[in-house]
């Protein structure tokens, strides 16, 4: 697709952790590589949670399908995903647009 070849030509490596589902804690599956356009988030986009920033915030655009609380590591940093956006194009689905919060504590 038109995408997979702008993630090819621009894109950064990352590592994706899908989540699992746990009762009590958050549980996490094996990392597979995935390419990311990243970018910061502008303030419009998030809704600011207590303890953070703006800069802890990043949007990343991908062809892998994300989910909320799957966990991406970018440039030795862990974000989770807060939202999920999929844009389709002729019927299909082109790109996942993903509004990430870094990771505290870790």
């Amino acid at each position: 697709t038109p995408f997979t070849r702008i993630l090819r030509a621009y894109g950064e490596a990352a590592l994706l952790y899908p989540v699992r589902a746990s009762e009590d804690r958050v549980d996490y599956g094996d990392p597979f590589d995935i390419k990311i356009i990243a970018s910061p988030s502008r303030a419009e986009e998030i809704i600011l949670e207590p303890g953070y920033v703006i800069n802890d915030y990043i949007t990343v655009y991908a062809f892998a399908p994300l989910r909320v609380h799957d966990k991406i590591r970018r440039k030795g940093e862990d974000y989770e995903v807060l939202s999920v956006q999929p844009y389709d194009f002729r019927g299909e689905t082109a790109y996942f647009r993903a509004v990430c919060r870094r990771m505290l504590g870790q």
